[in-house]
């Protein structure tokens, strides 16, 4: 191999990778320029719906801000109409407090919307809600007889209760009687016993029946305390 031939070679190889680099290079500027050009389509056409939506964004506030002062319109006009006109507000205002009351809204649906409903799921739930009640209700019998049977049983000790307490009301009495009977008994002794002036035994007697009457009026006010608050029970 010459040196001519090696010159070509080299020539030939340098020529074939500058129209390789050259070659490269022109993909890539392509592929970017179809990048940038796809990307500034893209940023055109996301400019364009942010613009499309801002605006509709705009224009439904609008429309809120209509329908609220509207609203407010209708609700200030309503309280003026409600002042202006109280004999046909109050009425109103009545009605619309007994609608929100549940035994009326209840009594609404069943007039209404309760006569739309399946007739086979009415007559289940009817069925299901009856066997409840029954067996409700023979709770309620056995406890309904058995309070009664307390009652019964308290009347009955109410009134062993009553008796017993009019015996000893009527023995209460006795024993006051048999204690006036002794206080006056001793008022007796005592008053003679003062009229013994110059007896030195009556002096000391006189003290003894004095202490005694003393005790028996105590005895005595206090059966009659007793008595009167048996006699306040109605015995």
């Amino acid at each position: 191999m010459t040196m001519d031939s090696v010159k070509d070679a080299a020539d030939k190889a340098a020529n074939a990778v500058d129209s390789g680099l050259n070659q490269a290079s022109s993909t890539v500027k392509s592929t970017l320029a179809q990048a940038t050009a796809a990307a500034q389509g893209w940023l055109a056409q996301g400019q364009t719906y942010w613009d499309t939506a801002k605006a509709h964004s705009n224009e439904a506030m609008g429309y809120v801000g209509t329908l609220e002062d509207e609203a407010f319109g209708y609700l200030k006009g309503g309280l003026e109409y409600c002042v202006q006109h109280p004999y046909v507000s109050y009425p109103a205002a009545a009605a619309i407090t007994l609608a929100a009351l549940p035994g009326v809204r209840r009594a609404a649906y069943r007039a209404t919307l309760g006569r739309l409903r399946n007739p086979e799921a009415i007559v289940t739930s009817a069925e299901a809600k009856l066997s409840t009640i029954g067996a409700k209700a023979e709770e309620f019998s056995a406890e309904s007889k058995k309070l009664q049977g307390r009652a019964q049983l308290a009347y009955e000790e109410m009134s062993r209760g009553y008796s017993k307490l009019k015996a000893a009301r009527q023995e209460l009495q006795r024993l006051e009687s048999a204690v006036g009977k002794s206080e006056r008994l001793a008022g007796g002794v005592l008053s003679d016993l003062r009229a013994m002036r110059q007896n030195a035994r009556a002096t000391e007697l006189r003290s003894e029946a004095a202490l005694k009457l003393s005790l028996l009026r105590q005895q005595r006010s206090a059966l009659q305390k007793e008595i009167k608050w048996i006699a306040a029970k109605d015995v």
